[in-house]
């Protein structure tokens, strides 16, 4: 879960830091994933950057410094 709303972020608001994409699809996260970890923001700022990652290794996003942005965008 994830990864296709942190790509519409990034289509739709990037290019963005990995905070700015967490801001972007917060609200997103299911209520029973925030019930899984006592601190589920900082669990879901470590999986959205590592969504960014991923996007930037299959060739869907592209990084510059810290900002991530989609490719074609």
């Amino acid at each position: 879960f994830g990864a296709s709303e942190v790509l519409d972020a990034l289509r739709f608001d990037g290019p963005l830091t990995a905070e700015e994409a967490f801001e972007a699809i917060r609200e997103a996260v299911p209520r029973w994933e925030r019930d899984r970890h006592a601190d589920w923001e900082s669990e879901w700022r470590e999986r959205t950057e590592r969504l960014l990652d991923w996007s930037v290794a299959f060739g869907l996003a592209s990084r510059d410094g810290d900002r991530y942005a989609a490719v074609g965008a």
